[in-house]
């Protein structure tokens, strides 16, 4: 933007490419190493959707019920790679490069734009340890283009791009609902930008970007409701019980979940100086200048948060970390104008630290085994994948079938959904009456306390297995 936007006019310079060329190498040797990685958490449902796809002998977007994805542009593509590159985890994997590339650049152009120079690194540097965008990236995630998406379309608005605001918008409505649902977020971005720089609102015309991608988006929601017979909420899903409204005391629960999740895996460090530099603007009237610039940094940061967590709070669901993952790269950039704006060079210095060894040390945050945990969000959960095949390998010397082991998510898909390797087996729901064998993991959201007491009280212990802060259980019956 120009300088009377009070955004800082900034250009393209060496330094920039170099510290692009570091991120990119970074996400190169994250690919290249979690390349074997399996498909992962609610990635499995976007492996099986993309299967449907890749072996359909005539397009059709008429998914089946429990494999239904609004809309599944994300499944397609992956099916497409699979089509050129063959289905297998390396070409899954690489297809989530070229996103991380984008959100490091449009990033980068951000913290550009609303940092002094001096802190674009620090900021890439955030964002390359930050541990919800690390965990999803070495998945194969629908986030990871969801992310790109958003920040490109907040790249274009902050750099006065509007007219590449049709096809960033028009991809972030396709790829997925939550993108279609952050059109608006990003619009109230858009117009209250608009807003303190001119004083008024918005012309139609400038309107414009926002009606092209939900006319596309419209009529693949007016298309699927001709499929279904449904908008967006399937009646026969296994969540609709889910999904009912809540009272008073349900709502405030979820607010401090979210809170929990915008505090959670180191990130409550990076609301330090936000906390300190806020509380200072309300009680020290020499801080009231930077008043203004406080109202601007909401209106980049807050529309997304606030408008995702006004569907969620009135209903009971599980909140997920990584529907907030863009608002945590967010708020890496409002922490440092905080850290920038509130604070001199000797604290600025001990803030950074804290910041960056919190979202390291985040990495690794595990709580006790009865407190469920966001294991799609931290990289924590990466020892899981060869603990698993350390006990299938286990399971096929003892030769115990795995039908007879109970188990739960996100472990009971078939291998071939999470490895793409045509084995078809996969274990049963638990079943502690019928079943022999109980398999247990920390990773594992779903057993009940009592559950998890009656398994160390009176079932067996066959064989277990431990890598970092994850075990990995196999329980006979006694």
């Amino acid at each position: 933007m120009t300088k009377s936007s009070n955004f800082l006019a900034v250009y393209w310079t060496q330094r920039d490419s170099f510290i692009l060329g570091v991120s990119v190498l970074f996400w190169g040797v994250l690919i290249h190493w979690s390349s074997a990685f399996p498909f992962f958490w609610d990635s499995i449902l976007n492996a099986k959707i993309a299967h449907i796809f890749y072996t359909q002998t005539t397009f059709s977007l008429d998914l089946p019920k429990n494999r239904d994805q609004l809309p599944p542009t994300f499944s397609i593509y992956i099916a497409g790679v699979w089509e050129l590159f063959g289905r297998h985890l390396t070409a899954s994997h690489w297809a989530i490069f070229p996103f991380l590339v984008g959100i490091s650049y449009h990033f980068l152009r951000l913290a550009k734009h609303l940092l002094q120079s001096q802190w674009v690194p620090i900021a890439m540097l955030l964002l390359l340890v930050e541990p919800t965008l690390l965990a999803q990236a070495s998945m194969v995630a629908i986030d990871i283009p969801l992310v790109f998406c958003f920040l490109w379309s907040l790249s274009l608005i902050v750099r006065e791009k509007r007219i590449g605001l049709y096809i960033s918008l028009t991809a972030l409505s396709l790829i997925y609902l939550r993108g279609t649902l952050a059109i608006p977020a990003i619009f109230l971005t858009d117009t209250g930008l608009y807003w303190l720089k001119y004083k008024r609102l918005p012309s139609l015309k400038w309107l414009a970007p926002y009606l092209f991608p939900l006319f596309f988006a419209g009529a693949y929601y007016v298309y699927h409701y001709q499929l279904k017979g449904y908008w967006v909420i399937n009646p026969d899903s296994p969540w609709q019980a889910s999904q009912q409204l809540l009272g008073i005391k349900g709502m405030a629960r979820n607010i401090g979940i979210i809170l929990w999740r915008c505090w959670d895996f180191g990130r409550v460090f990076l609301w330090i100086p936000v906390g300190i530099g806020i509380l200072g603007l309300i009680f020290h009237k020499s801080l009231k200048g930077h008043a203004q610039s406080l109202i601007r940094w909401g209106s980049v940061v807050l529309p997304l948060p606030l408008f995702y967590s006004l569907l969620f709070i009135p209903y009971s669901n599980s909140i997920a970390h990584r529907y907030y993952l863009i608002f945590y790269l967010l708020f890496i950039l409002f922490s440092l104008f905080c850290i920038q704006q509130f604070f001199q060079p000797r604290m600025q210095k001990m803030l950074v630290g804290i910041a960056i060894l919190g979202l390291l040390t985040g990495s690794f945050w595990v709580y006790p085994d009865h407190i469920a945990k966001g294991w799609d969000a931290t990289p924590a959960h990466w020892p899981y994948f060869s603990l698993r095949e350390q006990m299938i390998a286990y399971i096929d010397t003892e030769g115990i079938p795995m039908q007879q082991i109970g188990s739960e998510f996100p472990n009971l898909a078939s291998n071939d959904a999470m490895y793409l390797n045509g084995d078809t087996r996969s274990f049963s729901p638990k079943d502690f009456k019928q079943l022999p064998y109980i398999l247990y993991s920390n990773i594992f959201n779903d057993f009940s306390d009592e559950e998890l007491n009656l398994l160390h009280t009176q079932w067996k212990v066959k064989k277990h297995l431990h890598k970092g802060r994850v075990k990995l259980i196999l329980y006979e019956k006694p």
